[in-house]
């Protein structure tokens, strides 16, 4: 689901706490995908409203079966093709729906 690093977590807050650990706390995971802080939290951002629209399409479908019948999958699709295929920073940041031979219903 989620998880904390609890260790490096601490170890920033703990007594003593200088501006090079703190620091390293905004820092290493966007690194590690290629990212500014700025450039990660302006893709998570994107990513979270992303989700909370395909996840109210996907409640509004539970209630009216008629509507947004692919809107919960394409948004899986997409997120995915974004966060894990196409990761690499120096790539478009245009998301584009994966082909697939399934017919495509309204």
């Amino acid at each position: 689901m989620f998880r904390v690093d609890w260790p490096m977590l601490m170890a920033g807050l703990s007594k003593g706490c200088s501006v090079t650990k703190l620091r390293r706390l905004f820092t290493d995971h966007p690194a590690t995908v290629g990212e500014t802080y700025a450039q990660h939290f302006v893709s998570a951002l994107g990513f979270s409203t992303q989700m909370m629209i395909g996840a109210m399409c996907c409640m509004v479908h539970a209630v009216l079966p008629f509507l947004f019948q692919t809107s919960g999958s394409g948004t899986i699709r997409r997120l995915h093709s974004a966060m894990v295929t196409h990761r690499s920073r120096g790539e478009s940041t245009q998301v584009t729906e994966p082909q697939t031979n399934e017919p495509q219903r309204a």
